[in-house]
C-alpha cells in the first residue's frame, strides 16, 4: 500500500486544528470524535448490487464525496446486506464473502453519468474477517452496518472531490446471494451510479449510497518523543 509522504505529513501538521464544517454531510469535528463525513442510511429506498465477481449481477457501484478537510482517512463504514438475485429476497452473506474491496479515485465530470472516476489512487482489499458487522433495523427492514480500518490510511485534501467504489468479493461467483449497498437519505454531490462490467457502460440512478468516513485523532504524545505532531495520530 502507498504510504504517506513527508510532504503530506508537513501539510497535515498545519491542519491539526479542525474547525466547524458546513453542509448537510460535513459535521462538526469534536475532539474525541473521528467522524468527518456521513451520508446517512435511508432504510426504505432500494439497495444496489456491487460485487467484484458475481456471475448473476456483474455490477459495480460508485459514489463520490468532497473532502471536508485535509488529513488521513483511517476507517470507513458502509451499510448493506445480502440479497438473493433469484429469489428476490434477503439472504445471509455469512461465509459467502472473502473480502471487501474499497477503491478511491480522482473525480471528473461526465455527460452520461454526471461524474466519473478517472485514476485509481488507492485500493484496499480487506478480509471479511477484519470487517465488523452490526445489525440495524431503523425502518423495519434488514440492514447491517459494516466498519473497517484502512491500512496505512488514505490521504485526502480539503475540498477535493473523490470517487469511491465499495464491492464484495464472493467465495462463489455463481452464488445468487450477493452483496447490496444501502441507499443514503439524500443525494450529496454527484449521484451514485452502476458500472456494468460486461459492456463497461454506466447507468445513473438518482440516489446516493450510505457510508461514513473517519479520520485519525491526535490525543497527545503517543509516540513518547516529547512532541505532539502527526506521528501521534491514532
Amino acid at each position: 500500500m502507498p504510504t504517506r509522504s513527508s510532504a503530506f505529513r508537513t501539510l497535515l501538521a498545519g491542519s491539526l486544528a479542525f474547525g466547524l464544517l458546513g453542509g448537510s454531510t460535513r459535521i462538526s469535528r469534536l475532539e474525541d470524535d473521528p467522524t468527518i463525513y456521513v451520508q446517512p442510511l435511508e432504510g426504505e429506498m432500494p439497495s444496489y448490487y456491487s460485487n467484484y465477481n458475481s456471475s448473476w449481477v456483474p455490477l459495480h457501484r460508485y459514489d463520490d464525496f468532497v473532502a471536508p478537510q485535509t488529513g488521513t482517512l483511517t476507517q470507513l463504514t458502509f451499510w448493506g446486506k445480502g440479497w438473493n438475485f433469484l429469489q428476490d429476497d434477503d439472504c445471509s452473506l455469512d461465509g459467502k464473502v472473502s473480502n471487501f474491496i474499497i477503491d478511491f479515485y480522482t473525480w471528473q465530470t461526465s455527460i452520461l453519468c454526471e461524474w466519473t472516476p478517472v485514476t485509481l489512487i488507492q485500493r484496499f482489499v480487506i478480509p471479511r474477517s477484519s470487517v465488523t458487522k452490526v445489525f440495524e433495523n431503523p425502518t423495519g427492514k434488514l440492514q447491517y452496518r459494516y466498519t473497517l480500518t484502512l491500512p496505512d490510511g488514505f490521504d485526502i485534501v480539503e475540498d477535493e472531490k473523490y470517487g469511491m467504489l465499495v464491492m464484495a468479493v464472493l467465495n462463489d461467483h455463481s452464488d445468487p446471494c450477493v452483496f447490496v449497498w444501502s441507499s443514503a437519505s439524500t443525494v450529496t454531490g454527484g449521484a451514485a451510479w452502476w458500472l456494468d462490467t460486461t459492456n463497461e457502460t454506466c447507468t445513473p440512478s438518482g440516489s446516493d449510497q450510505a457510508f461514513a468516513l473517519y479520520m485519525a485523532i491526535c490525543v497527545g504524545d503517543t509516540d513518547d518523543n516529547g512532541e505532539v505532531g502527526v506521528n501521534d495520530l491514532l
